[in-house]
């Protein structure tokens, strides 16, 4: 699909109500004059790019954003897949929401040291002062938060689908609303114990296989972690504030989805008796020491005649738990044996499995 113009000012001046009234919704390349808008300067006169002003546009590789613009609105450049970088200028005092939400070729976002308001790290938005991280550049794999930040702002992350990893700072207090909603390329998620609070969608739609949530949460908010993970250590002493909609398990009844909840040495009974966590078809107890840390990878349990078998752990030591929550084995045998027919938990390399002798 092709968006012809002849007059940028006039486009720029247009005030779309929404991103479904732009025509470059749907993803068109756009052409000023005849030519491909490739590399885009905002011209010096121009004092905001309103909200959906480049919304979809589809053959964007690079934005200057010139020191006359205050201003970049909501969505100004989201779903610009061909986006790569931006240049943000001193000038700039307000940026909105989601403005670069599916440019998943973005990989640089670049603030003017001298801008009062913003600044960049690492292809990070952030205040100045680096308190608050604002947005990540979608085409980043891996990021490097500073360690400042003490809120993780509302879709900060949001659909970064390259991203594949993440460390979260020790110094942040505050997820906020969707802010790594849709990164299906995580499988796994430690959050630090400094953490208080979780906003609601934080973490929904995430492919997380295992979950750590830190000591000092107090609040999880509604399809926070919707996501069907297996394993969640829950190192509060205090069961956290939370809805039946903050986990997947919770909110569909736990049909045909199974986790396995870990909580601190002599919480089990707290956690029993609070609304939500009571869903939990599966609740033991753990000293939490070294949870948290990276596990294992290509860790498996099997049962092979008659004995639980660990591979791709060597020298970690294994728990095997009976489904009243009593450990039946801790070593590092690679094959256990003697063990009474039934369903055991077996917990290794920070990971746990569910298995029928």
């Amino acid at each position: 699909m092709e968006v012809y113009i002849s007059d940028l000012h006039g486009w720029l001046n247009i005030e779309f109500e929404n991103e479904i009234s732009n025509p470059l919704f749907l993803g068109a390349d756009l052409y000023l004059n005849g030519n491909l808008v490739a590399n885009l300067a905002i011209p010096d006169d121009v004092a905001a790019v309103k909200d959906y002003a480049f919304y979809g546009c589809t053959s964007l590789e690079t934005v200057d954003v010139s020191d006359s613009v205050t201003e970049i609105g909501d969505g100004a450049f989201s779903y610009c897949s061909g986006l790569e970088s931006i240049d943000i200028s001193e000038s700039v005092e307000s940026i909105g929401s989601k403005v670069f939400v599916g440019c998943n070729s973005l990989t640089s976002i670049t603030v003017s040291p001298e801008n009062s308001i913003y600044s960049s790290y690492d292809g990070l938005l952030c205040n100045k002062d680096q308190t608050k991280l604002i947005c990540s550049a979608p085409g980043r794999t891996s990021v490097n938060m500073p360690a400042t930040v003490t809120v993780i702002g509302e879709f900060a992350f949001y659909g970064c689908t390259n991203l594949a990893s993440v460390k979260i700072p020790d110094s942040v207090v505050t997820i906020g609303e969707s802010a790594f909603h849709g990164c299906t390329g995580l499988t796994s998620l430690t959050i630090p114990d400094y953490v208080k609070t979780i906003e609601d969608n934080a973490f929904n739609g995430c492919n997380f296989s295992t979950v750590t949530v830190g000591s000092s949460v107090e609040y999880i908010g509604r399809f926070s972690l919707l996501v069907d993970f297996s394993t969640c250590y829950m190192k509060p002493t205090v069961p956290p504030s939370c809805f039946d909609s903050s986990f997947l398990g919770t909110f569909l009844g736990f049909q045909d989805h199974d986790c396995v909840l870990y909580v601190p040495t002599g919480c089990k009974e707290a956690y029993r008796k609070a609304d939500e966590w009571s869903k939990f078809p599966t609740i033991l107890e753990t000293d939490f020491s070294g949870v948290g840390d990276v596990a294992v990878g290509g860790v498996d349990v099997s049962v092979e005649n008659g004995c639980i078998v660990v591979r791709g752990a060597e020298g970690a030591v294994a728990e095997i738990y009976n489904l009243a929550g009593r450990l039946v084995y801790s070593g590092i045998d690679a094959s256990v044996g003697n063990l009474s027919k039934g369903v055991y938990i077996v917990r290794v390399a920070g990971r746990a499995f569910k298995v029928a002798l």
